[in-house]
């Protein structure tokens, strides 16, 4: 665990949207710190925030593991915070920005929703592999609402 993450912890959505993109846990990604979904028109973008900033590139630190992935949209440096009339900027984050599978984007929205239930069985399947420990959660989570539960 990083220090970013034990000072801001980890956006919620991370858990749900990062094995979409990469069917791999968080944790296995290059440096990653966050996630966080946007809205961007019709498009779910993804949003990942690693402390792969510009500094960092070309510097062996797995920068094109982002930049090569078939939904990559763009690359935007630095990690940026206003206090009390300040501005601070830290050039050794970046924020890697993905455009949602098709397969997974209704999924997407669902979870957003809080219907968790109403999503596919790829989609479920898919978290059941990223998170092996959590089965018997996830079990539970999509088959709450299915037995006639309100």
């Amino acid at each position: 665990m990083s220090i970013y993450n034990v000072m801001f912890g980890l956006n919620p959505i991370s858990i749900w949207a990062v094995p979409i993109l990469f069917k791999k846990h968080p944790d296995e990604l290059p440096r990653f710190r966050n996630a966080w979904v946007i809205k961007e028109g019709d498009k779910c973008v993804i949003k990942i925030l690693a402390r792969i900033g510009k500094k960092y590139h070309g510097k062996d630190y797995n920068e094109e593991f982002y930049f090569n992935h078939p939904q990559f949209l763009r690359f935007e440096d630095k990690l940026h915070a206003s206090y009390e009339g300040k501005d601070f900027t830290d050039d050794t984050y970046g924020n890697y920005f993905f455009d949602t599978p098709l397969e997974f984007k209704e999924d997407l929205e669902k979870v957003m929703g809080s219907k968790p239930e109403e999503t596919t069985s790829e989609y479920q399947e898919l978290l059941i592999k990223t998170y092996p420990k959590l089965e018997m959660f996830l079990y539970i989570m999509f088959n709450s609402k299915k037995d006639g539960e309100v």
